[in-house]
């Protein structure tokens, strides 16, 4: 179970998971928007001429991880996190390509889709991580709808094409992460 008193003056923890299997088509969306997301890093890394020191700028401070979409490992990547947001391919029966936000507070959160192929579904690691008390502040669930769930890395036309738009609803949420309102402070 995490702790997550806050201290006055301290900076928000951030999590980005990326979501899926890059070998299965559009499955792998999640995973090429924390490839973007880490190049960003990189490139600020080096642009500051001190590849040591963390990057400047909203990303700092940011934890980027792949995951393979199973409850426990989500629930294990998004401890103590003050936001959280997954990247995933969803089934909503939109037209591939089409971006769509949930936010856990508001949202039913998308379950395992029968066209996925991973093992769990972000619904499924909200209810286990409310289960043992192990849930983010605020999780945001940034969703492409899949076009094809096939063997092999390239995404199809329209997922690709709406990889720059799921970028920029991650960059947008990480920015809100300094507005967060910190969790009350258990007494003593």
């Amino acid at each position: 179970m995490s702790d997550r008193r806050h201290r006055v003056g301290r900076v928000p923890r951030v999590v980005v998971i990326g979501v899926g299997n890059r070998y299965r088509g559009d499955d792998g969306v999640g995973h090429r928007v924390i490839d973007r997301l880490g190049d960003e890093v990189e490139e600020a890394q080096s642009q500051a001429g001190h590849p040591s020191r963390p990057p400047t700028g909203r990303l700092q401070g940011t934890e980027l991880h792949y995951s393979d979409g199973e409850p426990s490992r989500l629930v294990e990547q998004w401890d103590g996190a003050d936001l959280a947001v997954v990247v995933d391919a969803v089934a909503t029966g939109a037209d591939p390509g089409r971006v769509v936000v949930f936010d856990a507070a508001i949202d039913d959160l998308p379950a395992r889709a029968a066209t996925s192929s991973h093992a769990g579904g972000v619904g499924e690691a909200w209810a286990l991580g409310s289960a043992l008390g192990t849930l983010p502040g605020r999780l945001l669930v940034v969703g492409v709808e899949a076009g094809s769930i096939h063997d092999g890395e390239g995404l199809t036309e329209a997922v690709y094409a709406a990889l720059p738009i799921a970028h920029r609803l991650v960059r947008a949420a990480i920015a809100t992460a300094p507005t967060l309102a910190p969790h009350p402070t258990s007494a003593p």
